[in-house]
Parts: structure tokens; sequence; C-alpha cells
């Protein structure tokens, strides 16, 4: 027998969230997609600081990348240290970013039920003693 697996409701979930911590999810969602195309690149780069040190020269000659990337070692190296520390600094920023975003949402979900608990009508045990 299959059971039928229910699509999250991504629209009803951001639907909860007040437009503040909208905009934020949509900055740590953007923040992290940079964080990954620089992983590409960087790899990238990596792959032609290999060819320069294996062959001498980055890439056939009719290739567009030719004009983008730097010919020398030296220069690949500085730009494979530039990406590299990008990604580590927006790394650093996202999961600061991620980690107060979540401790946010949980204590906006606590402090809910800590109010709705509050308002709770009480019942006669707790006055009988």
């Amino acid at each position: 027998m299959q059971t039928k697996i229910r699509p999250f409701y991504f629209i009803q979930a951001m639907r909860l969230l007040d437009p503040r911590q909208r905009l934020a999810f949509t900055g740590i969602w953007l923040l992290k997609t940079i964080v990954g195309i620089s992983d590409l690149a960087l790899a990238g780069l990596l792959y032609a600081l290999f060819l320069v040190l294996q062959q001498g020269h980055v890439l056939h000659s009719r290739s567009p990348l030719d004009r983008l990337l730097p010919s020398s070692f030296e220069g690949l190296a500085l730009c494979c240290l530039a990406v590299m520390v990008f990604r580590l600094v927006g790394d650093i920023v996202s999961g600061r970013w991620l980690t107060g975003f979540s401790q946010s949402l949980y204590t906006r979900f606590l402090l809910s039920i800590v109010d709705h608990y509050a308002a709770m009508p009480s019942s006669g045990i707790a006055a009988s003693y």
C-alpha cells in the first residue's frame, strides 16, 4: 500500500512569517546562493591553476575565459585567494545570520505558546487548594 506524501506548502509557511522575517529569510537564501556560486568559481579557478602548473597555459586559445582569467600563476593564485576569502566571509556571515534568524523564530514560537497558554481559562482544580 502506497501512502500519499503531502507536498510542503511553502507559500503557507511563508505567510506565517512577518514581513521582516520574510526579508531576512530571502536575504539568507540569496547570501547562501552567492556562497554556492563562489564555490563554483573557486573550483574553476583551482582547475585553471592546475592547468597552469601542468602545461603553462590556462585554456585553449579560442576560449572566452582566456580574456577573463589571468594567464600567470601569481595572478591565478591571487584570484583564488580573493574568492576563497570572499567565500569564507560570506559563509561566516550567513551562518551567524541564520543562527540569529532561527533563534528569533523559536523565541517567537515559544512566546506565542506561552501567551496562548496564559489566555486559557483556569479550571477549578487550582482554586480548590
